[in-house]
């Protein structure tokens, strides 16, 4: 069992196989699961929490206070997913098909949205809410105080390209929902914009494609699965409304669908290429925007966008905006675009670009694959995970971790800071193409991971020793040795003890080092 709790400032923390405890304590997180029975809590902040792809995850992630984005998109076994207070935004259950697998989300208090892409069961708490059903299996949905909307059928996008289409299918409009407490005249419901019913009717009851009925206390949508065939209609359940009087059902209530036959008022179903999807602008931006297990490409264009390429080789593109972007299964080509942009490749060998802005990068999570993460202008911070990545960071004073994984570090213009937060070790060596000193390049070592290294700030005078040649400690006060002659910085925990020196990086070319540029956190 691990444990790993952030600080007071914004924090990057990533789990072990272990069954871990992460507390991101305050301020805005990065956090991410690796596997096994773990608990995660944000903390204070706006944070990210992460259960990555397959990583074999179950266990709890709460968001605590703040506005944070919780992603539990790869589960395995039982989990549980809390926002908190805050307008949360959780995404939920995108590629988990274990049969047994359960999901429990909450949202909490706040206006929050709730993506369900599996069989699972959600209360989405106090205050008006958002959610999207994208699965056909079982989900049950408790709305909750507030005036509360329900999106079903907004599913995978396939292969289509968002900046040129003008009409959209979210999905074959099939579901298993229930929902527990459906209050006529204040919730309501949202259905996928390209339904399977005749163009002769813009109205689904009116042609018999939908019907609603009483059954018991419940009142029960149903849909005909042979609808347009010829054959005699078979209906079968689309939507329970728990303890609910099918008649006190109206067009408001269902999207602009008259149970009773009239005909929908407003309904339209094509957009424009500058809408990104349809009438419904912000039903897209503040969903998010989920592809397919094909090659899917997907645009955000304007506003804050949240983009998953899941399954294939994806291209996503933020366009303007605050973006969040996440790659997913395949080789994906990631673009931010101008904005303050969050950028997590997936599990093979991605690009990643920032472009303008303050961005977030962070590179693959799987050992034996290599991410191209670049930040563009900016001041941009940049981590590397696992595997072999080549991090650039561009124009602007940026902030480059490699993380684990033999990584390849270029700093471009501007005074960076090269990050190192994870132990040392033969498979754990970066390369820094670029560093300089009288630029303001700066070397900073995380203190949990280089035992001995001393106290947090400037690295002690006495505890770095650089020569050509030197591979060793020169006195027991040394812990970073530099090769003047290599490049090559080691760390050694003992000084002359019977510890031997580690690498931990080449500086290319040699530059001048002095332990005025190395700082300790």
């Amino acid at each position: 069992m691990a444990n790993i709790a952030g600080t007071a400032n914004a924090d990057t923390l990533d789990g072990t196989a272990q069954n871990d405890v992460i507390d991101g304590l305050g301020a805005d997180d990065v956090i991410r699961t690796a596997g096994g029975l773990d608990t995660v809590h944000g903390g204070d902040g706006n944070d990210r929490i992460g259960a990555n792809y397959f990583d074999g995850f179950s266990g709890t992630l709460y968001g605590d206070a703040g506005n944070d984005l919780i992603l539990a998109t790869a589960y395995r076994g039982a989990t549980t997913v809390s926002g908190g207070s805050g307008d949360d935004r959780l995404y939920l259950g995108f590629y988990s098909s274990y049969s047994a697998n359960t999901l429990t989300g909450t949202g909490g208090e706040g206006n929050d949205l709730v993506v369900l892409g599996s069989a699972g069961t959600v209360d989405l708490g106090a205050g008006d809410d958002r959610f999207i059903s994208q699965a056909g299996s079982a989900q049950t949905v408790t709305l909750g105080a507030g005036r509360d909307e329900v999106v079903l059928g907004f599913r995978g996008l396939g292969s289509t390209d968002l900046s040129t289409t003008t009409t959209f299918d979210f999905g074959s409009g099939t579901s298993n929902l229930t929902i527990t407490d459906f209050k006529p005249g204040e919730d309501r419901m949202t259905f996928n914009l390209k339904q399977a019913w005749s163009a002769a009717s813009a109205n689904p009851f009116a042609d018999g494609y939908w019907r609603l009925e009483q059954r018991g206390a419940d009142a029960v949508l149903e849909y005909d699965t042979t609808y347009g065939s010829g054959l005699a209609a078979s209906y079968t359940d689309y939507i329970t409304f728990k303890n609910l009087d099918a008649t006190l059902l109206t067009a408001a209530d269902l999207d602009g669908f008259d149970p009773h036959g009239a005909l929908p008022t407003g309904k339209v179903i094509t957009g424009t290429a500058a809408s990104e999807g349809g009438p419904s602008d912000l039903m897209l931006r503040a969903a998010g925007l989920v592809g397919s297990n094909g090659a899917d490409k997907i645009y955000g264009n304007g506003g804050n966008d949240d983009l998953f390429g899941r399954g294939g080789n994806d291209a996503l593109i933020g366009g303007s905006g605050d973006d969040n972007l996440f790659g997913g299964l395949g080789i994906d080509v990631l673009q931010g675009g101008t904005g303050n942009d969050y950028l997590e490749a997936g599990s093979e060998n991605d690009r990643a670009y920032g472009g303008a802005g303050n961005d977030t990068l962070v590179g693959v999570l799987a050992d034996g694959h290599t991410a191209l993460i670049d930040g563009g202008s900016g001041a941009d911070t940049l981590f590397g995970a696992g595997g072999r990545d080549i991090l650039l960071g561009g124009t602007g004073n940026d902030r480059i971790d490699g993380g684990l994984g033999n990584d390849a570090l270029y700093g471009g213009q501007g005074a960076d800071t090269f990050v190192f937060s994870t132990a040392p070790g033969p498979a754990n060596i970066d390369s820094m193409a670029d560093f300089s000193s009288p630029l303001g390049d700066r070397l900073s070592l995380k203190a949990s991971a280089f035992a001995g290294i001393g106290a947090v700030g400037a690295l002690s005078a006495d505890a770095f020793y650089a020569a050509a040649g030197a591979s060793a400690a020169h006195d027991a006060n040394d812990r970073i040795i530099y090769d003047t002659a290599s490049g090559t910085l080691r760390f050694d925990a003992d000084g002359t003890g019977t510890a031997a020196a580690i690498t931990l990086a080449v500086l290319k070319g040699a530059p001048l080092l002095a332990a005025t540029d190395l700082l300790v956190f």
